[in-house]
C-alpha cells in the first residue's frame, strides 16, 4: 500500500470527525480499489490457463469477448498470495470451470464473471476455493393439475413429473415435506408413502409413513416431513411414492386442494 492512511491529531486535541473520517475514508477507497492487495494486475488465459501474481487480477479473454477459465497457477513466487480475487477484465465474460482442473467451487456450479463481479478465492495447496457460501438448494411445487389413485400393494409413483423434484444440492442434509388431503374407498386401509432418491426407495418395506385412519370416502389429511443424510453434493431427483393395501386410494391435486411437495437443503 502506498499510501500512508494515517492522520496525526495535535497533542491535547479534541478528536473531531473531520480528522477522523478522512482517513478512513482514504482506507476505504484502498479496499475498493485493491490496493490492501495489490495493484490489479491483468491476466489473459491461454488454454484456460492463468498464471498469477499478486493478489487482484483482472482475467481477460484469450481471444474475442468470452473463455473458459480451467486453471490458476500460482507463479511459485512468495509474491502470490494463498488468497485472492478475480474478476473479469472490461467487457469481457469469463466462465469460471467447476471442477475442470484446479479451481472448486461451492455450488459444484461454473460461475460466469463480468467486470463488475469479484471472486475471492484461497489455495488449500492443490485446488482453488471459493470463499463465499454456496447457495442451499431447494425447490417445491403447489400441484392444482388433478388429482391422482393408486390399486397397486406395489410402490409407483405418483406422478413422474409433478410429484417429482431435482435440486443441486452442497452435500448437507434435505429435508422432504408432503402435506395434502387424501381417501380410501374402504375405511382404515393402509396407504403407503415412500421417497425414490435418484431411484433408490428410502424407506422399508412399508416406505416412511403409513397413513390406515379413516372411514371409506371420507377424505383425511396428509402430512409427513423426512430427512435424507449422506447425499454427494450435486443433483438429486426426489420422486414421490406410493402404494395401497387393496381398492382404491385417491391423493388429491386440486384448486381446492392442493398437492404440497418440497424438498431442501438444511
Amino acid at each position: 500500500m502506498s499510501v500512508n492512511h494515517h492522520t496525526a491529531v495535535a497533542s491535547g486535541a479534541n478528536a473531531d470527525d473531520t480528522v477522523v473520517n478522512s482517513p478512513l475514508a482514504e482506507l476505504d477507497a484502498a479496499l475498493t480499489n485493491g490496493e490492501l492487495y495489490s495493484a490489479i494486475a491483468i491476466r489473459t488465459i491461454v488454454g484456460g490457463v492463468v498464471t498469477l501474481t499478486g493478489g487482484w487480477h483482472s482475467i481477460a479473454a484469450e481471444a474475442g469477448t468470452t473463455d473458459d477459465l480451467d486453471t490458476i497457477t500460482p507463479d511459485g513466487s512468495a509474491a502470490t498470495p494463498q488468497q485472492i480475487v478475480i474478476q473479469a477484465d472490461t467487457g469481457d465474460t469469463i466462465t469460471v470451470k467447476h471442477n475442470a482442473d484446479n479451481i472448486q467451487l461451492s455450488g459444484s456450479e461454473d460461475l460466469v464473471l463480468t467486470a463488475s463481479m469479484r471472486l475471492p478465492l484461497f489455495y488449500d495447496g492443490t485446488n482453488w476455493r471459493d470463499m463465499v457460501s454456496a447457495p442451499l438448494g431447494w425447490a417445491v411445487t403447489n400441484y392444482t393439475g388433478g388429482s391422482w389413485t393408486e390399486t397397486s400393494a406395489t410402490f409407483n409413483d405418483v406422478d413422474a413429473t409433478n410429484a417429482s423434484l431435482t435440486i443441486i444440492t452442497t452435500g448437507r442434509p434435505v429435508r422432504v415435506t408432503v402435506t395434502g388431503a387424501m381417501e380410501h374407498t374402504v375405511g382404515n386401509n393402509w396407504i403407503d408413502f415412500d421417497i425414490d432418491v435418484d431411484g433408490a426407495l428410502e424407506g422399508g418395506t412399508n416406505g416412511v409413513y403409513r397413513s390406515a385412519d379413516g372411514d371409506a370416502g371420507i377424505e383425511r389429511g396428509l402430512g409427513f416431513s423426512y430427512l435424507i443424510s449422506g447425499l454427494t453434493a450435486g443433483s438429486h431427483t426426489f420422486k414421490l411414492n406410493w402404494r395401497t393395501e387393496a381398492a382404491t386410494a385417491t391423493l388429491y391435486a386440486s384448486t381446492a386442494q392442493p398437492f404440497h411437495y418440497a424438498v431442501y437443503e438444511i
